[in-house]
C-alpha cells in the first residue's frame, strides 16, 4: 500500500488551484461580456438558410437603389431644363405682350376716323302718335304733346368753309445697326423674324445709305414721341439699337 504522503503532492494542490482561479476568471468575463453584446447579434445563427440574407440578395437590393438614385437625378435634370424653357417662354411673351402694348394704341388712333353720327337714332325713342298730356290751365284743360323735331328739315347756318388740317409730324423708330441701301430689305427680314408682333403695323423706310454703312432702317409711322420712345425701350431690352427718329426717308425695295 502507498502512503498518504505519496497520493497528495503540493504541485498537484497548485495546478488544480490555479486551474479553478482561471475558471472563476472566465466565467466572470463571460457574464460581463454577454451583457455588452446586443441582443440581435447572434440573431442569424439561429436562422435557416432560407430566413436569413444572402449577399446576392444584398447586391440585389444595393443595385436598385443605385438605378432608383440615378432615375431621380435624371428625372430632377429634365425638370430643371423644362423650368428654363418655361422661364425663356415666360420672357418672350412678356417681350411681345409688351410690344403689342405700345404698337396697338398707335394703330388704332392711325386707323380710326372720323364716323358719322346717325341723328336718326337721336328721337327714336320718342313715338310717332305720343299720347297727349292733359295739365290743369285757366278756365280748362290744355292738351299737351310731344313729337320730334325735324333736324333734316332745318337750314343749316351759312358758315365759312374749314381749312383742311396741317398734317401732324409722324415719328418712328431707327432700328438695328449702320447700313448701306442694298441691305435694307434683308435687315429688315431679319429684324422681322427676331421681334415678330414688336413691328406689328409698322413699315420701313431707308434712311441715309448713299454710302456704305451710313444709312438706318426707320420703321413707322407713329403717332406720338413718347410711344416711340416706349417702343424703343422694349426693344432695347433684347438688345436690338433703337432711337426714336421722323419718319423720313426712301421705301424699300426688292
Amino acid at each position: 500500500m502507498t502512503k498518504a504522503g505519496d497520493q497528495f503532492r503540493q504541485s498537484d494542490v497548485t495546478f488544480w488551484g490555479f486551474v479553478a482561479l482561471g475558471c472563476g476568471v472566465l466565467a466572470v468575463v463571460a457574464a460581463n461580456v454577454s451583457a455588452l453584446i446586443p441582443e440581435g447579434a447572434f440573431l442569424g445563427l439561429h436562422l435557416s438558410r432560407l430566413e436569413g440574407g444572402s449577399i446576392t440578395e444584398l447586391r440585389q437590393k444595393v443595385a436598385d437603389l443605385s438605378a432608383d438614385a440615378a432615375r431621380l437625378r435624371q428625372d430632377t435634370r429634365q425638370n430643371q431644363a423644362r423650368l428654363t424653357l418655361n422661364e425663356n417662354t415666360n420672357g418672350d411673351i412678356a417681350r411681345r405682350v409688351g410690344a403689342l402694348e405700345v404698337t396697338l394704341p398707335a394703330l388704332a388712333e392711325a386707323n380710326v376716323g372720323g364716323i358719322g353720327l346717325d341723328r336718326s337714332i337721336m328721337t327714336s325713342a320718342i313715338a310717332t302718335s305720343p299720347q297727349a298730356d292733359t295739365a290743369p290751365a285757366d278756365g280748362g284743360m290744355v292738351a299737351i304733346r310731344q313729337t320730334p323735331l325735324d333736324i333734316a328739315g332745318t337750314q343749316p347756318a351759312d358758315t365759312q368753309p374749314i381749312p383742311a388740317p396741317l398734317p401732324a409730324a409722324q415719328f418712328g423708330i431707327a432700328i438695328g445697326p449702320p447700313i448701306a441701301s442694298t441691305q435694307a430689305k434683308a435687315t429688315w427680314d431679319d429684324l422681322s423674324l427676331k421681334l415678330g408682333s414688336a413691328l406689328l403695323g409698322l413699315n420701313p423706310l431707308m434712311n441715309g445709305g448713299t454710302v456704305a454703312g451710313d444709312g438706318h432702317l426707320v420703321a413707322g409711322p407713329i403717332a406720338d414721341v413718347k410711344d416711340a420712345t416706349a417702343l424703343c425701350k422694349r426693344l432695347e431690352a433684347v438688345a436690338v439699337a433703337c432711337l426714336p427718329v421722323p419718319y423720313i426717308g426712301a421705301r424699300i425695295t426688292n
